[in-house]
């Protein structure tokens, strides 16, 4: 599902459906307050909402989801998924635990944007909790998840006059609930921002358009890394103290060793 409002956002909802991949067999929601375009295959959910900004997407979510479903998996509009595969992956793990969802790059929670005034005001410590990224969320009904909601859709009600972001919020929810969701690598995720990349990436998070490298790599590791939607391979003296111990081991001892089979042990 993907949540749109307003004719710009419900556009972007809809790009974002067209660009999921072919072959995915489920049903797809776009819930918004103006009406999809006819060509778009989507069902709509039309809704009037209450909240304001960002704090509409924790609204569609838990108020307006569609039912009847194991899980249902929420995109934010810049989500760009690589397979379908990795799509029946993030819901399985969703109907199994209630909540899937990655960190976020600005993973501490209370040093993200000021928002350790909302945490205390809510009564929780400071003590650099987890903030997990709500680009993408897999949910079900399980009645521990169902409880996760009720609490972020409240603290967005209650904090809408001073603060617009659901992201937090629903890090916030977790922290109070007590609730610990699955966690998904950041490749389901992957945000645009600094930060280094190991192995296949399954979900693109920007508005900038996927890196045409993205997924080209011979080994995973050195990590590939990620700056301003560009990536390329980290050399192994940026990331190891020992890379000198290292390229010795790795590269010279080999050849030296082939030289000293040569020079001594025909002999």
């Amino acid at each position: 599902m993907f949540v749109g409002w307003g004719v710009k956002g419900v556009v972007a909802a809809e790009d974002a459906y067209r660009r999921i991949p072919p072959g995915f067999d489920y049903d797809c929601y776009i819930i918004s307050d103006v009406e999809t375009s006819q060509e778009c295959q989507a069902k709509n959910i039309r809704v009037e909402f209450e909240l304001p900004h960002f704090l509409r997407k924790a609204e569609a979510i838990v108020t307006h989801a569609p039912e009847g479903y194991d899980a249902v998996l929420y995109l934010d509009s810049d989500v760009t998924v690589i397979s379908d595969l990795d799509l029946d992956f993030i819901l399985a793990k969703s109907a199994q635990h209630g909540l899937a969802m990655s960190i976020a790059p600005t993973y501490s929670l209370d040093e993200f944007r000021g928002f350790s005034r909302i945490m205390q005001a809510e009564g929780v410590e400071l003590q650099g909790q987890l903030q997990y990224q709500a680009g993408v969320i897999g949910f079900s009904d399980l009645p521990a998840a169902r409880n996760v909601m009720k609490i972020w859709l409240a603290l967005c009600v209650r904090h809408a006059e001073d603060w617009n972001n659901d992201q937090p919020l629903l890090s916030l929810a977790l922290e109070i609930s007590g609730f610990q969701p699955y966690v998904l690598s950041k490749n389901y995720n992957l945000r645009g921002i600094f930060e280094p990349v190991i192995g296949r990436v399954r979900g693109w998070h920007s508005h900038s358009p996927v890196p045409a490298n993205l997924n080209s790599y011979s080994e995973p590791y050195p990590p590939r890394l990620l700056a301003k939607d560009t990536l390329r391979p980290l050399r192994r003296f940026e990331i190891d103290r020992n890379w000198l111990h290292f390229y010795w081991r790795k590269h010279l001892m080999p050849v030296l060793y082939k030289v000293y089979v040569r020079l001594f042990r025909r002999k």
